[in-house]
């Protein structure tokens, strides 16, 4: 049997670490996102002074 590519989804528990990590990674750029936006913020406000 040829192996099925990685995104399909199977219920195994290699899969849900996997589903753990990419869980953690995306809330991590989330934050990161939300960070870089405040920055934006804050630079514009220091511009308008």
């Amino acid at each position: 049997a040829k192996k099925k590519p990685r995104k399909s989804i199977v219920v195994n528990s290699d899969t849900e670490n996997d589903d753990k990590e990419n869980e953690l990674t995306s809330r991590i750029s989330e934050l990161e996102y939300k960070e870089w936006v405040l920055a934006l913020k804050e630079r514009e406000i220091d511009l308008r002074k």
